[in-house]
């Protein structure tokens, strides 16, 4: 009897759908892994997130030695003595930044005089040499190096900021694997029910066309069946046409040959809830865009302190000593000037200050506001973290009492099933209601497969929220050193 064939779904069903071409079972993590290996989008912000990381060597190089040379070639005819002088001089410097904002640097500077005619020298030609060591450090403005700090706190966030990104690329691409996959998912359930269902409309097809030879049925039960019959393959055919376009995009998002032959490998996972204000935390440690704000909040605050600290007056103490010396030949001025027998020293004070600040005010003005914008689109982007979590949260609830109803609806038409079974068997029904019957019992079916995967596909929607997707996947993370 064909109705002894029926599929009987187990209360606790477990889905493997295996198309007759198919090759190759991929598990929603599979499937991700090969996002993350082949999708295009990724490599372009890992390249994003290198060239952020060179931004701090950029800038480790602001206090790192600067050398500075000049030499300059001049012949003077004196206006009282009518002397004649050739003179060359040749200067050179090294400085450096530090940490606490001040300079220091070396000089040295070597003269060579030539004079035709009188000359108040006794030497010439003479050499000139003068070394001298300076060292400038803010007292207000510019103390601590801020410029540097905040260059420094820039390049970080700048790297920080790329990561996040590609965060949210990768999230992205995530929530459009979820959406194939699980759309997949039901298209080969529904592909096994139809298949199935031809093979029991075919059945009961024989069985009546035997007992039309006997007499025992009629040509009306007949056509009722190929009816039937004739639906289903119409169904199957565009679940196949459904099937090969979704493959398509799978393949798509992978990076796979448009040709490579897959199936959804799909089983239903852990349907137990953890409480809001915990999964509330995993959410907003985890969030891209939210810690993307907090960044940009990093960066606003860098700039404020910046700007405070160009507002302030500029008063800067600066110290100056070297040597001095006067021979006939270069390398003993040279040497002479660094024994410091003919020595200098100095020290003097800088002050500096803008009469009108209202430039320098607006600025700091402005970037307090930007502050605040930025405080309150974290507080906005929490408040919807906050409902859309509390959202899924309550579709997880409630998909679990429907689940349990498609349960109890598809165990009730089962039994209606064999019930029917019965009866057709001694004659108390028509074709048409068991036909009926059977068109109930496989809606009752794939409501029941289409609530299972819908509360998979939810509950991988919340693993996204928290960031846990991505256990199990290599390179899904960014190490410090990429």
């Amino acid at each position: 009897m064909y109705l002894s064939a029926r599929l009987v779904l187990a209360t606790t069903i477990t889905l493997a759908v295996f198309p007759i071409h198919a090759q190759t079972a991929l598990n929603l993590q599979q499937v991700l892994q090969r996002v993350v290996d082949n999708n295009p989008a990724l490599p372009l912000n890992r390249l994003d997130i290198d060239r952020a990381s060179l931004e701090r060597d950029k800038v480790l190089s602001q206090l790192g030695w600067q050398l500075g040379a000049q030499a300059k070639v001049s012949n003077d005819v004196n206006a009282i003595t009518f002397s004649e002088s050739d003179s060359l001089s040749t200067t050179a410097q090294v400085q450096r930044q530090l940490t606490t904002g001040g300079t220091i640097g070396i000089n040295a500077l070597l003269n060579r005089d030539d004079i035709n005619g009188f000359s108040f020298s006794p030497i010439n030609p003479s050499y000139t040499s003068t070394i001298d060591v300076q060292f400038r450090q803010p007292l207000f403005r510019g103390l601590y190096n801020p410029a540097y700090v905040q260059s420094l706190t820039v390049a970080d966030l700048g790297v920080q900021s790329a990561r996040l990104t590609f965060a949210r690329t990768r999230d992205d691409l995530a929530r459009t694997t979820i959406d194939l996959f699980y759309g997949a998912v039901l298209t080969q359930a529904r592909l096994v029910s139809a298949r199935e269902g031809i093979e029991r409309s075919q059945r009961l097809l024989d069985y009546l066309k035997a007992n039309e030879r006997l007499g025992l049925a009629e040509e009306g039960d007949i056509l009722q069946a190929q009816a039937q019959l004739g639906r289903q393959e119409t169904e199957l055919k565009s679940l196949r046409t459904a099937w090969a376009q979704q493959q398509v995009a799978l393949n798509q998002v992978m990076q796979q040959s448009l040709n490579f032959e897959f199936f959804p490998d799909w089983s239903q996972i852990d349907t137990s809830l953890p409480a809001l204000d915990t999964v509330q935390k995993q959410v907003e440690t985890y969030n891209p865009t939210l810690q993307a704000l907090q960044t940009q909040l990093d960066l606003v605050q860098t700039t404020v302190e910046r700007l405070r600290d160009s507002s302030k007056d500029q008063l800067d103490l600066v110290l100056s000593g070297g040597g001095r010396a006067l021979e006939e030949d270069a390398g003993t001025a040279l040497g002479n000037a660094l024994t410091l027998d003919i020595h200098g020293a100095s020290a003097s004070l800088e002050y500096r200050r803008a009469l009108d600040k209202r430039g320098s005010s607006a600025a700091l003005q402005q970037a307090q506001l930007d502050r605040q914008k930025v405080l309150q689109q974290l507080e906005l982007t929490r408040q919807q973290l906050h409902y859309q979590l509390g959202g899924l949260l309550a579709e997880l609830t409630s998909a679990r009492f429907t689940l349990d109803s498609a349960r109890n609806h598809y165990r009730t038409e089962q039994a209606k099933m064999e019930e029917a079974n019965k009866r057709y068997r001694d004659g108390r029904i028509t074709t048409a209601n068991l036909i009926q019957f059977e068109n109930d019992l496989r809606l009752a079916e794939f409501t029941l497969q289409q609530q299972q995967i819908e509360q998979s596909r939810k509950r991988d929607q919340l693993n996204l929220m928290t960031g846990a997707l991505w256990q199990g996947v290599d390179h899904a993370e960014l190490t410090e050193k990429e």
